[in-house]
């Protein structure tokens, strides 16, 4: 992983301020993405510095991904924090944010395709995208699960990882 030195705030008002002072708390720059409404606003006066993505109405600044992607390369931002709601539950924005080498820095992974087998490769890609740092995590045992045929097919039930998938976990430590 490498270090964060700049990120771009993909988000307004108190959640903007928290994330702001949370950066600034570890030594980050900031950078506040604002409306042309929202120039003047707390979180503007805050970053170290503010870009404008468009009018004030969030769909055309906001939530537009494209906008958000091109705030952030313009800025040398090394990652994009979304704050929550909205744009925090999009897949897209994380997966939009790996292809341009942007850590996306957010929430629990959501993965949505056409078909299971779409969802299930989104997954894949997430999984070996998604950033964790200084604690354990479960996402090797995942990507593990997302690989197994059984679990590809959809022959899966509720008792399926305590049968099939643990005992093989337990004896490979064995």
């Amino acid at each position: 992983m490498k270090n964060i030195s700049r990120v771009l705030i993909a988000n307004r008002g108190e959640i903007a301020v928290r994330i702001i002072r949370a950066c600034k708390s570890l030594g980050i720059e900031t950078v506040a993405v604002v409306s042309e409404a929202d120039r003047e606003s707390l979180p503007a006066k805050m970053a170290d510095r503010s870009v404008c993505v468009g009018p004030p109405r969030a769909l055309d600044s906001y939530l537009n991904i494209n906008l958000l992607i091109t705030a952030a390369l313009g800025t040398h931002s090394d990652a994009l924090h979304p704050g929550y709601g909205f744009l925090a539950e999009q897949p897209e924005l994380a997966e939009v944010c790996g292809k341009n080498n942007i850590q996306f820095i957010g929430p629990s992974l959501i993965a949505k395709g056409k078909d299971r087998s779409q969802a299930i490769e989104r997954m894949q890609y997430f999984l070996e995208n998604f950033i964790v740092s200084g604690v354990e995590t479960t996402i090797p045992f995942h990507q593990r699960l997302l690989k197994h045929p059984d679990f590809l097919q959809g022959r899966v039930n509720t008792r399926w990882l305590e049968e099939v998938v643990l005992p093989t976990l337990r004896s490979d430590h064995e």
